[in-house]
């Protein structure tokens, strides 16, 4: 999704409706660089909307993700092909990590994947589940993202 599509479902859904469609989690791909600002964003000591504000973030050049499971799943599949949320890279496998999405937090758990899933700077071992919070950087081979929720979504596209 780009930042458009955002705002404009936004606007024509409501907020609840925009959850409906799509989640209240979502990954921010940008490049690498970019990651440490996109972590302080939904990392801030307050909640203040003045403070928030001052952090925004040019989402231009990000894509936006939801992690929004599907076929009456609970979970969300990431991968090079036939996945939920595809990341075009060669590095990255055909199924590549997959995120769980019962409960509170998402957890996220390696498929066995060759070039391995990072959650900030930790590699997780295949196929045991680690939860993920707001403003986690993840890396799936050589792609960086962020999770972001939905009050975070909100806060920098409003």
């Amino acid at each position: 999704m780009h930042v458009d599509e955002v705002r404009s479902d936004l606007e024509a859904l409501g907020r609840d409706g925009f959850v409906e469609r799509y989640g209240r989690w979502f990954l921010m791909l940008t490049a690498a660089d970019e990651m440490d600002s996109f972590s302080e964003f939904v990392n801030t000591a307050s909640r203040n909307p003045e403070d928030v504000l001052s952090g925004k973030r040019d989402l231009e050049d990000v894509d936006i993700h939801p992690l929004k499971p599907r076929n009456g799943r609970n979970e969300v599949r990431i991968g090079r092909e036939g996945a939920d949320v595809v990341l075009e890279s060669g590095k990255v496998s055909k199924l590549h990590a997959v995120f769980s999405m019962g409960g509170g937090l998402p957890s996220l758990a390696d498929s066995g994947s060759k070039n391995g899933t990072w959650i900030n700077g930790t590699r997780l071992p295949a196929g045991h589940a680690v939860p993920v919070d707001v403003g986690d950087t993840i890396q799936f081979a050589g792609v960086s993202a962020v999770l972001w929720s939905i009050d975070d979504l909100v806060a920098a596209v409003t």
